[in-house]
């Protein structure tokens, strides 16, 4: 059993370590080329879309002195 755990670990090791990188770099390679850029853009500004501020149809609590 140990001389399979250890055959398996030695792959996993090489071979993983490979098959993760190159799959890190197809994904940054995907996020990155310019025709999504657009997409990314409008993305980002999706918490500054609001027409008006949460608290506008709440007065304003003044303090009379």
């Amino acid at each position: 059993m140990s001389d399979t755990y250890t055959a398996l670990a030695e792959f996993a090791q090489s071979w993983g370590l490979l098959y993760f990188f190159i799959a890190f770099v197809v994904i940054v390679i995907w996020v990155m080329r310019p025709s999504r850029r657009r997409r990314y853009e409008d993305a980002s500004k999706i918490p500054f879309r609001e027409d008006k501020p949460v608290n506008e149809d709440k007065p304003a609590d003044k303090d009379e002195d």
